[in-house]
């Protein structure tokens, strides 16, 4: 029963609710990168003139917000885990919107099946006819 009816309802549901947190995880890190809260750890390094600190993962929520401060200095410096960041969130915005658009399609078809459903058990109801019929 589960197999049959259940898993093959829930399916797409859950597969977009796991996109969806997807998104809001990135964003999520991205804004802890700010606070220099990142996955893995972070260093302190002495440069001198100032203490920088560093994504020891390298990941790009962690290369985008401990590079804020940075951002007034060498604009470069944040293009390129910004731009992946942002292909990422929207390939990822384009996923749920096709499987949106999925889960509403069958919803449609749905109600459609059952608007000829009941139009097949209406004509099956009506089994005679007026011989003179005008219309």
């Amino acid at each position: 029963m589960i197999k049959k009816h259940i898993i093959p309802f829930l399916r797409s549901r859950i597969i977009l609710i796991f996109v969806q947190q997807i998104i809001q995880v990135l964003l999520l890190m991205v804004h802890l990168g700010v606070f220099n809260l990142v996955i893995g750890d972070s260093q302190i390094i002495n440069t001198g003139e100032r203490e920088v600190t560093v994504s020891l993962s390298n990941e790009w929520s962690g290369l985008i917000g401990l590079s804020y401060a940075e951002l007034m200095l060498d604009k470069w410096i944040v293009i390129g885990p910004s731009i992946g960041f942002i292909l990422t969130i929207l390939a990822f915005t384009l996923i749920k919107k096709g499987i949106e658009s999925r889960i509403v399609g069958n919803k449609e078809k749905v109600k459609q099946r059952k608007r000829s459903s009941k139009k097949v058990k209406h004509d099956l109801m009506m089994d005679f006819s007026f011989v003179n019929e005008e219309r």
